[in-house]
């Protein structure tokens, strides 16, 4: 059976949502992979109408409403025969409660009586390394627990493989969305298999994120390199930029950037320091006011 043929054919149809009609998720998970090999990051829905791991009723809920995410119009009234429509909170991680009074109409009242905060999605390229694993780990876990049905990501074990966990190649596609929406790393459909425990595809993303960072500083030097070299630079701009080259590499080439960025951030103190502590400052460095 050519299956991953006739995937692709769906897809240069126009589809954008693939449900599955069987006993498991296998065949979503293949497709997912096939797809996003074809077709790098936007992969269309992969739903499963049934699960091993849920009650049939409530797998088929979660799976219309994911038909619903992704787009499609799913007619309720069949499956709620007499609900009502009522409002949402407007942002998933507000954590506020809302209630149904008697008629079904919403009652949206928060606890504190105040909306909480919106989180931010950190910067995680601005962190320190042992402060960047950290959250990439707490962002693994918390991930790893939704697509796995977990309501609290203290219930993953850092240490435990995917699959031992209960995961398939569907929910280790998802997964990787995820936290690829989270980091906006590029990712393969087959980083949790790749590295397949929460601890140590925390490590994969933050060893991304260095060579990541490694990447735009050799890129910068590259880029100086090939306007350095051109005909169209004039000899004054050369020979200042030449300089100043020499200077930085005068300044890292005893290999200490600890004294170097030491230095850089006394610099800023003084900048920023008032009459008072110059004057101290000054005395203490050179005994004299």
């Amino acid at each position: 059976m050519r299956f991953g043929d006739g995937v692709r054919w769906l897809l240069g149809e126009g589809v954008t949502t693939f449900i599955e009609l069987g006993p498991g998720s296998e065949l979503s998970g293949l497709a997912a992979e096939t797809l996003a090999l074809h077709n790098g990051p936007n992969t269309p829905a992969m739903i499963p109408l049934m699960s091993a791991d849920r009650p049939e009723t409530e797998q088929w809920v979660r799976a219309l409403a994911e038909v619903h995410a992704s787009g499609v119009d799913v007619d309720w009234a069949l499956l709620f025969p007499g609900a009502r429509w009522t409002e949402l909170p407007t942002y998933a991680f507000q954590h506020r409660h809302y209630w149904l009074d008697a008629t079904g109409t919403t009652a949206n009242r928060a606890t504190d009586g105040a909306p909480a905060p919106v989180p931010k999605t950190p910067d995680f390229a601005a962190l320190d390394p042992a402060e960047r694993e950290r959250q990439l780990l707490d962002t693994v876990r918390a991930a790893t627990a939704a697509v796995l049905g977990h309501t609290d990501p203290a219930e993953i074990d850092d240490d435990r493989g995917f699959l031992d966990a209960g995961g398939d190649s569907l929910s280790a596609v998802r997964l990787r969305d995820r936290l690829r929406a989270v980091t906006g790393l590029d990712l393969p459909t087959t980083v949790a298999f790749d590295h397949p425990t929460p601890a140590g595809l925390a490590r994969h993303l933050a060893d991304r994120f260095f060579d990541n960072a490694a990447g735009s500083v050799l890129g910068e030097v590259e880029r100086i390199e090939a306007a350095m070299v051109t005909d169209a630079l004039p000899d004054t701009v050369r020979t200042t930029a030449i300089t100043r080259l020499r200077a930085l590499l005068d300044r890292l080439g005893d290999g200490d950037l600890a004294d170097h960025r030491a230095a850089a951030s006394a610099d800023d103190d003084l900048r920023d320091a008032s009459d008072e502590e110059l004057l101290a400052y000054i005395d203490k460095e050179f005994g004299i006011s």
